[in-house]
């Protein structure tokens, strides 16, 4: 059983060591004590693709932290793009 801390360091619950070494491995947890052996959930965030309308993408994964807030929306307008999905040739 290893103990697992959240990113703030409040307590989670407990998980096995297959998932501990999982975590570890890829880079979303980190050790903070070795007996009792505890480790840390490393925040990752979310990233954004920053798109315009005319433009697809003008930049990818973008953490949210990096964005400035120039003027505030006072609508909902999105814009969703739904693409078609090709199909799996079964007949």
């Amino acid at each position: 059983m290893v103990y697992v801390l959240n990113s703030d360091g409040s307590p989670l619950m407990p998980c096995t060591e297959a998932k501990a070494r999982h975590l570890i491995e890829s880079g979303k947890a980190k050790v903070v004590r070795r007996t009792p052996f505890i480790i840390r959930l490393a925040f990752l965030g979310e990233r954004l693709d920053i798109c315009t309308l005319d433009r697809p993408r003008i930049h990818a994964g973008v953490h949210f932290r990096q964005l400035t807030l120039v003027e505030r929306s006072n609508t909902n307008f999105m814009y969703k793009e739904v693409m078609e999905v090709p199909p799996s040739g079964r007949a």
